[in-house]
This record gives structure tokens, sequence and C-alpha cells, in this order.
């Protein structure tokens, strides 16, 4: 079960980083001419620091978690780029710097008597992600975890672990300076669906934050 939910909770990294790259007022880099030009070394370890940042924007507001998926599901170039960041390698030694805060997040989640527990699963997690990775064709057969109720209700509480919460806050701080250098033309369906997504998530926090008002 455990095993699942860190490998839900990475998945869940890997779709919000699609988001992420194309906030409101940000552009993608433009394609040179003469052709695509193959990623710079870095471009993983950007897409993983964004995704750490479109997670922390769903952390706001866990209920809407299945939303945002079936969101990112429905558009084939954001299922299609997550399979290509999944096949980048920066970006899988970025995920593993990632994997040991995880790990230690999943420890404290598990509780004293099942920290061993706890480490192991999350092991589980990030080798299925990582097989995840080996074969991006089981991207779908992965995401039905997130179908399971029991499995979307322990994302929530992972999200809302405070280890977890500040290995996001680590990353979130370098994704605003990656942000900062985000520009030229972009893919204008992909860049309309993630503003219109941004527009969403941003629509909820101003009604939790009348709710709490209210409260």
């Amino acid at each position: 079960m455990m095993a699942r939910i860190v490998l839900a909770t990475c998945l869940l990294l890997r779709l919000s980083s699609v988001a992420a790259q194309v906030p409101r007022g940000f552009a993608r880099p433009a394609a040179a001419s003469g052709g695509a030009q193959p990623a710079a070394p870095e471009a993983g370890v950007t897409n993983a620091k964004l995704g750490m940042a479109g997670l922390q924007q769903l952390a706001k507001d866990p209920a809407s978690i299945q939303k945002v998926m079936a969101s990112l599901m429905e558009d084939p170039d954001a299922v299609a780029e997550a399979k290509k960041m999944m096949q980048d390698p920066s970006f899988q030694r970025e995920m593993e710097k990632i994997a040991g805060p995880m790990k230690q997040a999943m420890r404290q989640f598990a509780g004293a008597q099942g920290a061993q527990a706890g480490a192991q699963n999350a092991q589980l997690g990030m080798a299925a992600l990582s097989r995840a990775m080996q074969d991006p064709s089981n991207l779908a057969a992965a995401l039905k975890a997130m179908e399971d109720p029991a499995t979307v209700a322990e994302v929530r509480k992972m999200l809302a672990n405070p280890s977890f919460a500040a290995m996001m806050g680590q990353q979130v701080g370098s994704a605003k300076e990656l942000l900062k250098g985000l520009g030229g033309d972009q893919n204008e369906a992909l860049a309309s669906r993630m503003r219109g997504l941004a527009d969403w998530m941003n629509k909820q926090d101003e009604q939790q934050q009348l709710r709490d008002m209210l409260n």
C-alpha cells in the first residue's frame, strides 16, 4: 500500500511539472530554426524542480488532485511530454536526489514502530517509479493507483507531512529563479490549457481563503 502511495506521489510530481512549465505570464523557450534541438543537460533538473513547485500548488487544495490529473491526462501533448521527461537521464538523477528526503518523510509518516516498514515501502515505490521511467508505456497503468480512494487519501496525508513540505519548499525557491529564464514562442494549445488549469487552481485558493475568513 505504502509503495503505491510513494509511486502515486512521484507520478503527481511528474505530471505537475508539465503544468508548472507553462504558468501564466511565462512562455516556453522557442524552438531553434532548422528543426528541434536536443534538450540541454540541465533540462531534466529544471523539470524536476518545476514539478516540485507544481506539487506544492496542488498541496494547497489536495481535494483537486484527481481533477488536475484528469485534466492533464486528457491532453496528449502533456502525456507525451511527461513520458519524455521520465526518460531524461538528468531528470532521473534529480529524482534520485529527491528519493532520500522522500524516504525520510515516509519514515516519519509511518511512525516510530513502522519506521523500517515505511523506509522499505518508500524504496519499493521508488523502484516502481524507476521501472516506469525505463518503460514509459507503463505510465497509464501506474496512474491507476490514483483511482483508489484509499491511495488518494494517503497521498493527501503525504502532501501534508511537514518533512515532505519542507523538501518541497527547498525546491520551490530554485523553481522561481528558473521560471524567470523562460521566454520566447510557445505551444499555444498546451499553454492555453495550462493557463486555464492555473486559473482554476487560483480560484480554488481564493475560495479556500474566503472559507477560512468565514470560519
